[in-house]
């Protein structure tokens, strides 16, 4: 249902796109944003990425995951996690081979990686009729070693990056995402932002202003825990004032029922 629901929104905002350069939106195309750190956008988006590629269809036949800005790397990477949890879960009950990959594109000078950044790994499944072929991509683009803010960390480990270069990079592997499907099918994809909504990418802007350009639908990430319902609403207001469409909001279920309330006041809105 939620995988109707999120192609239904791609479509429409593909329609109404005012983004003007090469950047093709003929593929589901979604930003995820989150009410505030540690809210579980990328628990989010490593279940909607393992419900896509357990699909018996051919098509979608990939997701790319994008994580633009990671701090705390390589101890903490999101990339790393659905590299490494994703295969796990997709668990069809027919046939299927998964063809799972990560990269890092531009590590911080302080950030200790290998001569070679990108790994694969392919993983069979058993099961019913011929099996068929997904590939999942994860890739990190920026990425510095301490774990703080993106505009702290640029400055600590001398590696900032210019709005422009931030958008530019997000931009090329959009459109080169675009050929992992290799015509088998569609490709999903997801980029997970960092922290909250208004939390500043690594030049000071706000990541809700740093993203704008691409008009991309997103999934908002609440939260469930107490004081969460003023900040997922004011996540949303923030979305919905700079001319984001919000096509789902998804939240972890504390107990406090928080979930009954933003549905209820977000029903009409």
């Amino acid at each position: 249902m939620l995988r109707r629901l999120l192609l239904r929104q791609a479509r429409r905002r593909h329609c109404s796109s005012s983004f003007s350069s090469a950047l093709p939106l003929s593929s589901p195309t979604f930003a995820v944003f989150g009410a505030n750190t540690g809210v579980g956008k990328t628990l989010v988006s490593a279940g909607l990425a393992a419900s896509l590629l357990r699909s018996h269809a051919a098509s979608p036949s990939a997701v790319l995951y994008l994580k633009p800005l990671q701090t705390g790397f390589p101890a903490d990477s999101d990339a790393g996690f659905l590299y490494r949890r994703v295969p796990a879960l997709v668990r069809p009950s027919h046939a299927a081979h998964l063809v799972a990959s990560i990269d890092t594109l531009s590590p911080a000078p302080s950030v200790e990686t290998p001569s070679s950044s990108r790994e694969e790994a392919a993983f069979s499944y058993d099961g019913e009729g011929k099996a068929v072929r997904k590939l999942l991509a994860c890739r990190t683009l920026y990425a510095w070693r301490e774990a703080v803010s993106p505009h702290l960390a640029a400055e600590r480990e001398g590696m900032t990056v210019e709005d422009a270069h931030v958008r530019s990079l997000l931009a090329a592997c959009l459109s080169e995402g675009e050929n992992l499907g290799k015509g088998e099918g569609d490709v999903w994809k997801l980029v997970e932002t960092a922290g909250g909504v208004a939390s500043p990418g690594p030049s000071g802007t706000l990541q809700c202003d740093l993203y704008r350009h691409f008009r991309l639908p997103t999934i908002l990430v609440g939260d469930g825990r107490l004081g969460g319902i003023s900040g997922t609403l004011s996540a949303y207001e923030t979305l919905l004032l700079r001319g984001y469409d919000v096509s789902a909001v998804i939240l972890e279920d504390c107990g406090l029922s928080n979930d009954k309330f933003l549905l209820s006041y977000l029903r009409n809105r």
